[in-house]
């Protein structure tokens, strides 16, 4: 009767630009959550071969528990499990007795000096050895009087996140000392140590000294700077949408979703 009932448009959109998020709580009083993520063009009409890459970023009041997309043919993880980042420590100095043991200007890697040997008070280069792989980056078993020997660096912390260091293998009597101040102590039987440190922003100092004490004692293999990383939470959209599974653990819990190429955003539940 000339009244306008319907009225229908569709409209081709354009490339992924926005991301838009709902949250939707599982059950009544569950604290599992469905966080919905659906990428948009420009003006907000949903993208549906959109693609992109998102990562899921909660805040402290809530925690990942898996991510979808729908893709049956997905192969990417459901879940990110914790890293550790490593950061090796090179470049050092080695007193044995008092006397300091000259390192190898010939012989790098990186920049990295390594040890020389000493034999019949001649300098001997040492080839093919990897940093604390050789037998003269340790004190040798002896039966005489215990040997006592200093290894020492000092190195640059460009990153203080860094809150472990790690010995892949210590042995003997040692003392650890950063920055002067005592880290560890003990007599290590050849097995990985770790000690928690507190690094200032620039030049540190590490010294280790190790007394043989009848045993072969030292650093043996590498030394290493390390921190705990929670992994990136990342998932390819299928479609336009993807999908996570979120516990809420507090109040004004927050999930931040973004991927290259998009606006970012966030929901909190």
């Amino acid at each position: 009767n000339g009244r306008e009932i319907m009225r229908e448009r569709r409209v081709t959109a354009g490339s992924a630009a926005k991301i838009q998020l709902a949250a939707e709580q599982s059950a009544p009083g569950s604290d599992v959550y469905l966080i919905h993520a659906l990428l948009t063009d420009e003006h907000g009409v949903p993208a549906p071969t959109a693609c992109n890459e998102l990562t899921f970023t909660p805040n402290a009041n809530c925690a990942l528990l898996g991510l979808g997309n729908g893709d049956p043919a997905s192969k990417e993880d459901q879940q990110f499990a914790q890293k550790t980042i490593r950061q090796e420590v090179l470049s050092w100095r080695r007193t044995e007795n008092g006397a300091t043991i000259p390192w190898n200007a010939f012989q790098m890697r990186g920049g990295d000096h390594y040890f020389d040997r000493l034999v019949s008070h001649e300098m001997v280069r040492m080839d093919n050895y990897e940093p604390f792989r050789d037998p003269f980056r340790v004190i040798p078993t002896s039966a005489k009087i215990p040997c006592t020997a200093r290894f020492e660096t000092t190195f640059y912390a460009e990153d203080t996140r860094f809150d472990q260091l790690y010995f892949e293998r210590l042995e003997g009597r040692h003392t650890v000392k950063l920055n002067g101040e005592v880290i560890g102590a003990g007599d290590a039987k050849g097995y990985p140590c770790a000690f928690d440190i507190a690094l200032k922003a620039g030049e540190n100092r590490l010294e280790v000294e190790c007394s043989d004490n009848l045993d072969a004692g030292g650093i043996y293999r590498g030394v290493w700077l390390t921190r705990k990383t929670d992994g990136v939470w990342t998932r390819s959209a299928y479609n336009s949408r993807a999908l996570a599974v979120v516990r809420k653990t507090g109040d004004a819990a927050k999930i931040t979703v973004s991927g290259d190429d998009l606006e970012a955003a966030s929901v909190t539940f």
